[in-house]
């Protein structure tokens, strides 16, 4: 009973000086009628529709701020001993409170636009805010209309489809009667309201920093994005440069991962870049592998050509030697020097005339006169006729001269 005498003696005091400031307002509004107030004068408009009746004092044992006029109703904030409130109604042992640094509550994501600096505006009316992130077993603090703004410190709760906020300034919560003692009224008492201002900027300062924080953090998710579309150019790149092969070319791929490195430390660009180079590094040592096997190819292609030109040569040679630089023709009779040679493993030329390693011709004895066995291994002279050329000619010998056994 003893703080409601003190405020009532305080409102009488304060009486007389705010009759003054009526009067100055009325004489102010008819001398210059295009004068309007704005919320930017007032230093208690924060306070929205609300009848300041005075500003409170937390006694010595703090005060919990609840949702309700009954100590049933959730804790919202702990304020500690000292702390000012803004008394703006009462219930049967209950005052119903503003606070002027805020406090944290929750509105379902659905209701909120907010943008990257973490600015929400509500877009329904009759928005309920809750004390906790549930819609569940929670009475709501109070109702907000579209078009509210708050300041959103995040997700969290039921798949994180609540935001937390900032309360509106005008949104109050309840305290226990006996927990306030009367500090004054603002409207007559600068250093009260200097008092409730620095508790105001305290949370302006605060919000200031976590949207500065929410600014870089919108920057670096725009910057990461802009990066993660030049590391899927880059990925299209390289899967242009796979379509080549081996004469790929990797090297503007390259560059361009580079430069996305320059401008982005997103983890998460950095993970994809370090993929692409692995591919990169990849290719490239197929491309290495590829060019070994070319260099090997050509070394055998070169080999090959060298034993094909000594072949040849020695084939020039052969039939210089055994014809005159010209093969004989079907029908022709002449003589052929070499090695008789038996070929156990050629049934169809079992015989041959050899010089040096290379047939020179196969032979044959239609007439049964000569066994040419017995003449294997012997350096001979042939005589007979020619019957086929396949590769070396036929001949059927019809005489066999040992030069040399």
């Amino acid at each position: 009973m003893e703080w409601r005498w003190r405020r009532l003696a305080l409102w009488c005091a304060a009486l007389p000086l705010c009759c003054a400031v009526a009067g100055l307002a009325q004489e102010e509004s008819a001398a210059d009628a295009t004068s309007v107030e704005t919320d930017d004068e007032d230093p208690l408009a924060w306070v929205g529709p609300h009848e300041v009746h005075f500003v409170a004092r937390v006694g010595a044992g703090g005060a919990a701020l609840r949702s309700g006029p009954d100590p049933n109703y959730r804790v919202v904030r702990e304020v500690p001993a000292g702390h000012l409130l803004v008394v703006v109604g009462e219930a049967p042992g209950h005052t119903r409170v503003l606070v002027p640094d805020g406090y944290v509550a929750y509105i379902h994501s659905r209701y909120l636009k907010v943008d990257d600096e973490g600015i929400g505006v509500v877009t329904s009316s009759r928005v309920n805010v809750r004390s906790l992130p549930s819609s569940q077993g929670d009475y709501p603090i109070g109702q907000v209309n579209a078009g509210v703004v708050v300041w959103v410190w995040g997700r969290k709760g039921e798949e994180d489809g609540w935001c937390e906020v900032t309360a509106p300034a005008d949104l109050p919560l309840w305290a226990a009667e006996g927990d306030l003692d009367i500090a004054g009224d603002p409207r007559s008492d600068a250093a009260l309201l200097a008092q409730l201002e620095a508790l105001r900027g305290e949370r302006r300062k605060a919000w200031e920093d976590r949207a500065g924080e929410a600014a870089a953090r919108a920057a670096a998710r725009r910057q990461a994005e802009q990066a993660l579309e030049r590391v899927q150019e880059a990925r299209s790149l390289l899967d242009a440069a796979r379509q080549q092969g081996a004469a790929a070319d990797v090297e503007p791929v390259k560059a361009l991962l580079a430069s996305i490195l320059e401008s982005s430390t997103d983890p998460a660009v950095g993970l994809q870049v370090e993929a692409l180079r692995r591919d990169i590094a990849l290719i490239e040592q197929l491309q290495e592998a590829e060019r070994a096997r070319a260099a090997l190819l050509a070394q055998l292609a070169a080999e090959r050509q060298r034993l094909e030109d000594e072949r040849v040569a020695a084939a020039k040679a052969a039939k210089e030697e055994l014809y005159g630089g010209k093969l004989p023709e079907v029908g022709q009779e002449g003589a052929w020097n070499g090695f008789l040679r038996e070929r156990a493993d050629d049934r169809e030329h079992p015989f041959a005339l050899e010089t040096g390693t290379r047939v020179a011709a196969w032979l044959r004895c239609s007439s049964g006169r000569l066994r040419l066995a017995d003449f294997a291994g012997l350096q001979v002279c042939v005589r007979g006729r020619v019957l086929s050329i396949a590769g070396a000619p036929l001949i059927d010998v019809q005489r066999i001269e040992i030069i040399r056994k």
